[in-house]
């Protein structure tokens, strides 16, 4: 990949499990936080320094509420944002 990219989940809409898939082109700094509705923080699904290229993380509802969760990509500067629906 030559740039950061925040890829749809799937599958979505989830239960009780997700993936998320994203990139990055050069090494730094990097996480991925999932928000709630209210944006209260809801998991840490990565938080330290990445190399270069492309990863998958899996985000686990089993102790949260069905609803809207938004993914948050933060790296080199950039944030992306991305809407999950969980359904129970």
């Amino acid at each position: 990949m030559d740039g950061y990219y925040l890829w749809q989940n799937y599958p979505n809409p989830f239960n009780p499990r997700t993936n998320i898939k994203f990139s990055i082109p050069k090494s730094g700094e990097t996480s991925l936080i999932v928000y709630d509705m209210l944006g209260r923080e809801s998991a840490v699904l990565f938080n330290g320094k990445l190399e270069s290229g492309v990863y998958n993380a899996e985000f686990s509802t089993s102790e949260f509420n069905s609803g809207v969760y938004y993914a948050v990509l933060r790296s080199g500067g950039y944030t992306e944002t991305l809407k999950m629906v969980c359904i129970k």
